[in-house]
């Protein structure tokens, strides 16, 4: 019997937080044991049997793992595959963004401009500037990040983000996401193996909640918060200076909102 082949139709998998579940792993040619990667830590609520490849607990820290499994059967292993796992806020809203950043100028662009808001006659609600995208009070937000050089995709060595957001006269920034926020995962693609970078950020957060009182009317208008993301990109190794870098993109406005679209 050939070595076992891992299944990784469903290679992304994502539970609430504090939400107890179970998930089978599943291989071709009948494994008898599984593993993960030895270097690797699961989240802190989830429980691996290796006999039987199956996960469970309830995730009890929000955040993205990356988790490395082989099968194992008497003729031997299967090539290991890697797992995204995300633990989510179950009471709010799960939103994925593709972020493309220009590596030329460090622009970002996010799929949802907000239009810029001008007073209304007789209204309270404030003017807004255009911003770049628009975020929801309470989501948990999946950024997938795409470097972008021209018009095209580049491939640069990024082992690190953080998301940021501030006032508009306020330094330093009042949200910060952790560095378990930032995750690396690869997938064949049209026969290619293709990196891709993910950063997830969970807005709700007192600080948010507290500008967001400061800077509107009432609680169901919006705000717009000055954003950066910080990356980290690894220098070759023939190159001089530090073996890291850091480049922090050019701020951006993001629209944040509470309840209702205005």
């Amino acid at each position: 019997m050939p070595a076992p082949v891992i299944n990784k139709t469903q290679s992304s998998l994502t539970f609430g937080l504090n939400q107890a579940f179970s998930f089978q792993f599943v291989a071709s040619n009948s494994p008898t044991s599984w593993s993960i990667g030895a270097n690797e830590v699961l989240p802190v609520g989830f429980v691996f049997n290796p006999t039987s490849g199956v996960l469970t607990g309830s995730g009890q820290t929000p955040g993205i793992w990356l988790l490395t499994l082989t099968a194992t059967n008497a003729d031997g292993n299967s090539t290991p595959e890697v797992f995204t796992i995300g633990v989510f806020e179950t009471a709010a809203g799960q939103v994925f963004k593709q972020m493309n950043i220009n590596a030329s100028t460090w622009v970002v662009t996010l799929p949802d401009p907000a239009a810029a808001r001008t007073v209304v006659t007789g209204s309270e609600l404030p003017a807004l500037e255009a911003a770049a995208g628009q975020a929801r009070y309470g989501d948990d937000v999946l950024f997938k990040i795409q470097l972008i050089s021209g018009t095209s995709a580049t491939a640069l060595p990024l082992v690190g983000a953080r998301f940021s957001m501030r006032g508009l006269d306020t330094e330093p920034p009042f949200f910060t996401t952790a560095e378990t926020a930032f995750r690396r995962t690869a997938t064949i693609e049209s026969g290619l193996f293709v990196t891709n970078y993910w950063l997830y950020a969970s807005l709700e957060d007192s600080a948010l909640s507290n500008f967001l009182a400061e800077n509107e009317y009432d609680s169901s208008t919006e705000a717009n918060v000055i954003c950066e993301v910080e990356l980290v990109f690894e220098r070759p190794s023939t190159a001089t200076g530090p073996m890291l870098q850091k480049v922090t993109t050019i701020p951006f406005l993001m629209r944040v909102r509470r309840d209702t679209v205005r």
